[in-house]
């Protein structure tokens, strides 16, 4: 059996929890000695005067599995060894969801140079595995 390789645009339903998932993007290609990719969580656009990060949002039409307004959760972005994803993948821990267009990953990767809530050592990794200048 051939190990799963996360690469950017890469889309992972993930379990977070007791039977919850959620939907991951990834970022960025395999980066680094210990190879990591950086992957960005979606969450469902909250009901009214409930603040969120409005940096990037999306809807049913930028990935399948979405079904409402959604945004990036640019605060819980994270670094992951791509190790680690390929035994999520073998257990059944996180799923791939097929890619993302070019459109649509450019906007959330744009988002990683923008939002205020991305945390400083996503930052930077993204900066280091894409050559971003900003």
């Amino acid at each position: 059996m051939t190990q799963f390789i996360p690469t950017r645009r890469t889309s992972l339903l993930v379990q977070t929890g007791a039977g919850d998932r959620h939907l991951f993007f990834v970022l960025t290609d395999p980066h680094g000695d210990s190879p990591a990719v950086l992957m960005a969580n979606v969450s469902t656009v909250p009901r009214k005067y409930v603040p969120y990060d409005k940096t990037c949002i999306l809807d049913a039409r930028d990935h399948k599995f979405l079904d409402r307004q959604s945004y990036i959760a640019y605060r819980f972005a994270e670094i992951v060894l791509v190790q680690r994803i390929a035994q999520k993948v073998r257990t059944g821990d996180m799923k791939p969801m097929g890619a993302i267009s070019e459109e649509c990953c450019a906007r959330i990767c744009a988002g990683i140079l923008t939002s205020p809530a991305v945390p400083l050592k996503c930052k930077t990794f993204y900066r280091a595995a894409t050559g971003a200048s900003q």
